[in-house]
């Protein structure tokens, strides 16, 4: 790996491109560059990389996300002229600028609510996107400047490595820096507490900054002084690690699918900036001077590594679980004073959805010793919930195990609420408006011990002239603890909301504390709510069942806002209530399981409402099917409402919300109150006979450089006698013996079966598999390739009825109508059959959506009417009336509520 590099003789060519080009380019307000510097220029001067013999320059190794959302790959020629306002090199010509303005238009980027102009990196060679592990070394170093924050929310990301986000990693250590505050964040709180860099960081100032991980271990070096890299690259660095009462190592944990991310990733958008959003000065903005990323140690260490075989980390000793609470339990294990520090993580009672709590040393926090026990107060917790828990030991700073090993804890379940229903939830508090003054208002102590956890929220704004000697701070206290803040500004600012959720204790106290000079400098604080998690508020057991062949309006009567998705855009959204027409239509699909996908009815590129496993509401294709997309429908906090709860999602992430804001979020179930109370409004549709599923069209399906596995969904079969399953699929690339796909269908539930099967590529074929029988049918596809260049793809997926009995069933559907009322229905249903045929000794079924029969009644002649009150959950059946002979005279959909 070589860290000069020249650029290659295409610079020459681009460069003269460029100047021909910045006669237009500067006319669009941006500053005259004479330097003729290209961000690739840069890029490819601070960093080259050489593998298999070839070199690559320094522009393929990464790719950039724009505050519009759009992707750009190729990094090595110019972004085209709508971007390059968003990523330029500067005056001096010796840095590249990464600008996120908050505009309307811009909107936010996936993955996130917030806007970024941020490199991502790659593979050296520029082909698909890295993921590397925490095994082994890897080290970022990046010289920056963060020059602008946002108007209302001055708060910026520079620098990242990201983890999976699937094992609770995510973004595992940043710089964010906060006002003047610049720290290191590490997943939110998730992983480890935050470690402050410094506390009066100057806007503009320039800084260089290095990740380092080594084998799990995570060092941080910053400094101001210039001298960072020569002194990493010499095996000096020390002096400049960031340390945490004297800790070198600030996070130790393995984890997989790790990546480094440079530039700007700007902590705010419309919704935050409210009024200011569109102002030509509201905008996010870093300049970076020198970049280098490294996973082969050829950029040298920081200076004294950690070295093997210093101890040997055995699993602790006697993992128990005692003071089991609603939402904590003490962890206790054997304690040995030869570890430095010990790892805790933990998941729901059979999941490996973690999360960490890393570095835990002695007297530290909620870690304690005693009589040779290690104690560790984990709280936080949901209760009356299940859990699993893990302990690893871990050896000094400077020192590598010979081996570590996760130790599986005593499992327990949290307690219920005991006391639901005599705190002062919901709680709200009175108005502060603070005008010529200087004063500090607490506006009272309330009682929320009722609660698991609560939500803090309220409205702000600072009207008039103000001078940085204004200043509103709003505090918070927890059991009479430290004060914390949910927000302080000096000067104006727009009407905005703000919140804080998770809090848990016995006592929340709000404080206010602020002054202006004169009677037109005004500061109001409005709108203070202190609202819990509602346990026992709703939930109480009614649900609700969707009718498949409806379309439905889905609303949020708190906020009195619609849910809406474009089909394209990956963000949902809210809408006024009285939005009507594609955008705001939903349909209700059954997974199959008793649970419910949530899409758009109209269909698009994005129909499906999902959690990304982050609190951001995220659509997808259809093709996205797993735990994090389907849905249950309990009863919810307002009347005639329900809380819409992924069952087997994230914890953290599992109910849907309508915050403040007006944004889509996912929260965690213990949420439960107005915020997540939808209700839902048949548009038009609904179950009206005749309605099975033949003829049935899927989605196509591409899998490349993924390994997946895809349920098309559960079909209804039952009005065919036998049906046809076809489609045409192939296989195009390079592709190995790795790479495979199988093409497989179940009836009723039962045993898989496999319609095609293959490794390696092949041409396109068509594939059929006729007199299939049943009552339903699922369509399943497997698949992995392991490069982009390599593509399975199945298309024209489609079930007939067999060609013997397809002009039947028309005719069937049209003269043989059974009446079945009421649909849907809660006990009783009613079944009337036509006497216009003649048909006796025929039978009656009631078939669940697995295939199972749940009713028969036999005997019955045309014109028999007949009441069942069959014991069933509710869901979608299908009732079918078969003749004396086998033909199915008659199917048709009903509800069970």
């Amino acid at each position: 790996m070589h860290f000069m590099f020249t650029s290659p003789k295409k610079s020459s060519i681009l460069r003269l491109t460029f100047k021909l080009f910045c006669f237009c380019f500067c006319t669009l307000g941006f500053a005259l560059m004479s330097h003729g510097q290209t961000p690739q220029d840069l890029l490819n001067q601070w960093n080259s990389n050489t593998q298999g013999g070839v070199t690559y320059p320094g522009c393929e190794q990464w790719k950039i996300t724009f505050p519009t959302g759009d992707e750009e790959k190729d990094l090595c020629n110019d972004v085209a002229n709508n971007r390059k306002e968003f990523y330029y090199v500067n005056n001096a010509g010796n840095g590249i600028v990464f600008r996120a303005p908050i505009r309307s238009d811009n909107g936010t980027t996936p993955n996130s609510s917030n806007v970024r102009s941020e490199l991502r990196e790659r593979e050296v060679d520029g082909d698909v996107d890295v993921y590397w592990t925490t095994s082994g070394h890897h080290v970022i170093y990046v010289k920056q400047a963060i020059t602008h924050l946002p108007i209302n929310k001055p708060h910026l990301v520079a620098t990242q490595i990201h983890g999976n986000k699937s094992e609770g990693i995510d973004d595992a250590m940043v710089v964010r820096l906060e006002n003047q505050r610049l720290f290191l964040d590490f997943n939110g709180g998730q992983l480890r507490s935050e470690v402050t860099i410094k506390n009066n960081y100057s806007l503009g100032t320039v800084h260089e900054v290095i990740f380092e991980v080594i084998d799990g271990k995570h060092y941080a070096y910053y400094s101001e002084d210039g001298n960072l890299k020569n002194a990493f690259t010499s095996g000096n660095a020390s002096n400049y690690r960031v340390t945490d009462g004297g800790n070198a190592v600030l996070m130790d944990i393995n984890y997989g699918d790790a990546y480094f991310k440079a530039g700007n990733y700007t902590q705010s958008n419309p919704s935050q900036e409210g009024n200011d959003t569109d102002d030509p000065d509201n905008y996010g903005e870093v300049v970076v001077y020198d970049l280098v990323v490294d996973h082969d140690g050829d950029f040298g260490s920081g200076g004294n590594p950690p070295t093997g075989g210093g101890c040997s980390a055995n699993v602790p000793g006697s993992r128990t679980v005692s003071n089991v609470g609603q939402t904590s339990a003490t962890l206790s294990w054997n304690f040995d004073d030869s570890f430095n520090h010990y790892n805790i993580r933990y998941a729901l009672a059979g999941s490996t959805n973690w999360t960490y709590k890393t570095t835990l040393r002695e007297s530290e926090g909620d870690f304690t010793v005693s009589g040779g026990k290690a104690f560790y107060n984990l709280t936080g917790l949901s209760n009356n919930t299940a859990y699993r828990w893990q302990v690893r030991a871990k050896c000094d700073d400077q020192t590598i195990a010979t081996a570590y090993n996760d130790g599986e804890g005593q499992g327990f379940t949290t307690s219920g609420n005991s006391n639901p229903n005599n705190c002062n939830l919901p709680w709200a508090g009175d108005d502060v408006s603070i005008s010529n003054e200087s004063v500090t208002v607490s506006l009272g102590v309330v009682d929320i011990s009722c609660e698991n956890q609560v939500c803090l929220s309220l409205t702000a704004e600072g009207l008039g002239n103000m001078e940085s000697s204004d200043y509103l701070n709003i505090y918070y206290k927890v059991n009479g603890g430290a004060q914390q803040t949910l927000y302080s500004k000096t000067d104006s600012f727009s009407t905005a909301n703000f919140e804080q959720c998770g809090i848990s204790g016995n006592t929340l106290e709000v404080i206010v504390n602020g002054a202006t000079s004169v009677t037109s400098e005004v500061y109001n604080v409005y709108n203070v709510e202190i609202r819990g998690d509602g346990n026992g508020q709703g939930g109480t057991g009614s649900t609700f069942t969707p009718d498949p062949n409806a379309v439905y309006y889905i609303d949020s009567p708190h906020h009195n806002l619609r849910l809406g998705a474009t089909g394209s855009s990956e963000d949902a959204f809210t809408t006024s209530t009285n939005t009507t027409g594609a955008n705001v239509e939903w349909k209700f699909v059954a997974k199959g399981n008793g649970f419910w996908h949530v899409q758009r009815a109209a269909g698009g590129a994005l129909p499906r409402l999902r959690t990304d496993n982050s609190p951001n509401a995220d659509m997808q294709a259809t093709s996205s099917s797993g735990s994090y997309t389907y849905y249950e429908f309990e009863e919810g906090y307002l009347n005639g409402s329900y809380f819409m709860t992924l069952p087997d999602g994230p914890n953290a992430y599992s109910r849907l919300q309508v915050n403040s804001s007006g944004q889509v979020k996912f929260v965690s179930p213990s949420s439960a109150l107005t915020w997540e109370s939808f209700t839902f409004t048949k548009v038009t549709g609904g179950s009206t006979g005749n309605n099975c599923d033949v003829p049935w069209s899927g989605p196509d399906v591409s899998i490349s450089n993924e390994a997946v596995s895809i349920s098309l969904g559960v079909v209804d079969i039952s009005c065919a006698a036998s049906v046809c399953l076809s489609l045409t699929a192939e296989g195009l690339g390079n592709m190995e013996s790795s790479d495979y796909i199988d093409i497989l269908y179940r009836v009723n539930g039962g045993a898989t079966q496999t319609l095609y099967s293959k490794t390696d590529s092949f041409q396109s074929a068509n594939f059929e598999q006729c007199n299939i029988s049943g009552n339903t049918l699922e369509v399943i596809i497997n698949g992995a390739t392991s490069v982009t260049s390599e593509v399975y793809n199945v298309t024209n997926i489609e079930i007939t009825g067999s060609s013997s009995n397809r002009e039947m069933l028309v005719e069937e559907k049209e003269s043989k109508a059974v009446y079945a009322y009421p649909n849907p229905f809660s006990s009783e249903l009613v079944v009337a059959l036509p006497d216009t045929s003649k048909e006796v000794n025929s039978t009656v079924y009631l078939i669940d959506q697995f295939g199972n029969i749940v009713f028969t009644q036999e005997g019955v002649t045309s014109g028999d009417t007949f009441t069942i009150t069959p014991s069933i959950r509710p869901g979608i059946y299908y009732l079918k009336w078969v003749g004396a002979t086998g033909q199915v005279l008659h199917s048709e959909t009903l509800l069970k509520q």
